[in-house]
């Protein structure tokens, strides 16, 4: 049987993607081991396959990287496999310094343009550091995915190698859950968020936005370093009737509470090339719970929206224009309902994991 580790720097609670990578694999009789990090409020995790959660005394910084680089490290150091599938660049290098003695394949799968993030780009140190292990490990892997045709131009074009697409597309066979509406949320229409909360998501424009709109509620899944700051605005602009953080969930219940709600956010501003590029993961999840989504204008978005009109694009974040917009909107949908729901399963017939990853089977020999 043949064995294959796949490396992740999170905590293995809600990442769908790495959870298909190692079903996809699972299923075609391979030996899997996911390793993650375990954080502080880590959900249990359930897979038929061996997942380990690591410790980590550093919650972020410098210290936290350096942390994972030198943990994987030595676990790969002892261990036999295949294939080591790395997601994302601070999980490449361990992999690709053991590679001369190992011998195994490397796959990197790059969920972003890592060393364009947010969080790199106003620190030119740190982001050297990270472009050098980048340039230095890239031509020592052997095969490369990521998320969006933007990413892999991006990619293609600044190494010369090939990137195969694999968008994270709704795994269809997922058993869904119905989940309770809960009392807060009769008689009120719902805006729906999950996702990792951070300074740029448009949330602390939708959150300003609340104040003018009367019989509607937000609700955000999911957790983040800019949680904090929400919650104070909502305490300060006394929202907190109105907005409701449910924190993190196993996706199966995001699924089970989407259905209760009427429109969908994904309002990712465009401040780096890595959110310029990326494709959320939620407006596939809106997609298969048949709810309707507005977004800023990222264009892998826009160019789904153009083919499958699944929602709206707005042009502006200012409280005014967006509570407009959404108004707008919710009066929209009932009207558009049939349109809606036909471009949605048009998608979803034609988008799906099981189609998407496919493309794997040109690595398994």
């Amino acid at each position: 049987m043949k064995r294959i580790i796949v490396l992740v720097s999170n905590d293995l609670s809600y990442d769908q993607r790495v959870a298909k990578t190692c079903t996809w694999w699972h299923k075609r009789g391979f030996d899997v081991t996911l390793i993650g990090f375990e954080k502080k409020g880590s959900l249990p995790v359930y897979f038929p396959y061996r997942a380990l959660r690591f410790s980590n005394p550093f919650q972020q910084g410098v210290l936290f990287y350096a942390w994972i680089q030198l943990r994987l490290f030595f676990y790969l150091l002892f261990q036999r496999t295949d294939i080591v599938w790395c997601n994302d660049l601070d999980t490449l290098w361990p992999a690709v310094s053991l590679k001369f003695w190992k011998k195994w394949q490397i796959v990197y799968d790059a969920h972003e343009c890592f060393t364009e993030s947010v969080g790199l780009i106003g620190h030119p140190l740190k982001r050297k550091i990270w472009m050098t292990i980048e340039r230095v490990c890239m031509p020592k892997v052997d095969h490369c995915f990521t998320v969006s045709n933007g990413i892999r131009e991006f990619y293609q074009n600044k190494y010369i190698r090939s990137f195969h697409v694999m968008r994270n597309l709704p795994d269809l066979s997922i058993s869904l859950v119905t989940a309770e509406k809960p009392k807060a949320w009769e008689g009120k229409q719902v805006l729906f968020y999950h996702g990792v909360f951070n300074a740029h998501r448009g949330l602390d424009e939708l959150i300003d936005a609340m104040q003018l709109l009367p019989e509607i509620i937000l609700v955000l899944v999911g957790y983040g370093e800019h949680e904090v700051v929400l919650k104070d605005k909502v305490k300060l602009l006394h929202l907190v009737d109105k907005v409701f953080f449910l924190g993190p969930m196993n996706y199966p219940n995001i699924l089970g509470m989407l259905h209760h709600a009427d429109l969908g956010i994904a309002l990712e501003k465009p401040v780096s090339e890595s959110f310029k590029w990326a494709l959320p993961n939620k407006i596939f999840d809106y997609a298969r719970m048949g709810l309707p989504f507005i977004t800023l204008g990222n264009p892998e978005v826009v160019s789904i929206l153009d083919k499958y009109p699944m929602g709206w694009v707005t042009q502006s974040l200012k409280p005014g224009d967006l509570s407009s917009f959404i108004l707008q909107c919710l009066k929209d949908i009932p009207y558009h309902t049939s349109t809606l729901r036909a471009a949605q399963k048009v998608f979803l017939d034609n988008n799906n994991a099981e189609k998407e990853w496919k493309i794997l089977e040109s690595i398994v020999e």
